[in-house]
């Protein structure tokens, strides 16, 4: 007979293929692989399946049953704890939103409740302080802030500052300036649009930096932010501070330095208590989740009581069969008591 003809036996249908797939196997009813697709591998199952018919070692068709009764079932205990992982991982997951929702509750209630004039947060400014990753890089940038400033005032000038820090330091700067300058003046706040303005004015007017340079991205000095400082404290009309209790004079560029260190150092305070109490939210969130729900738990142990009644049973069944095989004593009556 030629090799095609012999290519062309054989069912062609998948209902014909499905029913003939497992006729080379020993023992059919046992050799269906219990997978589950995309968590277990069949490979994986082989190799528990094989480990426990080697340490039970069967000899004939009913301790092999008994055998692959007993590899099965603990196969299934182990899926067991991987549903309970995953249950309490997937749990975890959720902590953040959770926490982020009861904190936009929070903030929503504080608002609504707010005194009259009091500063309240608007919708996108709750959505953002809400969310619980914000508040901590808030914290973590605030604590780098503050370590730029106080290079600022106790480097030497030839110590760098990070770009983004010492932009930040020029922004904030020229804002006090301004504002500084026209409370000496006209000894009224003034507005924010033409705060933002003059600043603004100012930063982009700054000596020795091209007009096309992100202050973010200069290699900054100590030195050169206080001769900056200076500058803007000057240009902006910054006068000198002679009402001081020891009768000192304070010079504009001191005020601004005097103001960038108090407003870092507050800044950091109030967000690293911000930090710390989200910290906390998160913590008890996740103690609450680190064991999955009730009806999961019942779910679990129930299963879980029941895979193992079947698996020693049949262990139980499997060594009073050997036993009797090599002329040991195995009383036909056994009790298998389970802890309830």
């Amino acid at each position: 007979m030629s090799s095609k003809a012999l290519a062309k036996r054989g069912p062609k249908t998948p209902e014909g293929k499905l029913s003939v797939r497992l006729n080379a196997s020993k023992h059919g009813i046992l050799s269906v692989q219990p997978i589950v697709n995309h968590y277990e591998s069949a490979q994986d199952w082989e190799d528990h399946r094989q480990g426990i018919l080697d340490s039970l070692s069967p000899e004939g068709g009913m301790e092999q049953l008994l055998a692959e009764r007993v590899a099965s079932c603990s196969w299934r205990l182990n899926r067991v704890l991987l549903y309970e992982s995953e249950t309490i991982a997937e749990a975890q997951e959720g902590v953040v939103e959770s926490v982020g929702q009861k904190r936009k509750r929070e903030l929503e209630h504080d608002r609504i409740f707010a005194k009259e004039g009091e500063r309240v947060l608007t919708d996108m400014g709750i959505l953002i302080e809400a969310h619980p990753d914000n508040v901590l890089d808030d914290a973590r940038m605030a604590r780098r802030l503050h370590k730029a400033v106080r290079k600022l005032l106790d480097s030497p000038p030839a110590t760098p500052i990070e770009g983004e820090m010492g932009a930040w330091v020029l922004e904030f700067t020229a804002e006090h300036a301004v504002r500084l300058a026209s409370r000496q003046e006209t000894e009224e706040e003034p507005e924010h649009e033409e705060v933002r303005l003059l600043s603004e004015s100012l930063q982009e007017r700054l000596p020795g930096i091209p007009d096309d340079a992100y202050l973010g991205d200069v290699a900054w000095r100590v030195g050169q932010l206080r001769d900056l400082i200076k500058w803007l404290s000057e240009e902006a009309g910054v006068q000198p501070e002679a009402q001081t209790f020891d009768g000192s004079v304070v010079s504009p560029q001191e005020q601004l330095m005097e103001k960038l260190h108090i407003e870092t150092r507050y800044d950091l305070a109030s967000k690293r208590a911000k930090a710390e109490a989200v910290q906390a939210q998160l913590l008890a969130a996740r103690r609450d989740r680190i064991l999955p729900a009730e009806e999961d738990l019942q779910k679990i142990a129930r299963y879980e009581a029941h895979l193992s009644r079947q698996m020693y049973q049949a262990l139980h069944e499997l060594e009073a069969l050997q036993k009797r095989r090599t002329g040991g004593a195995a009383p036909l009556a056994r009790v298998d008591v389970q802890a309830s």
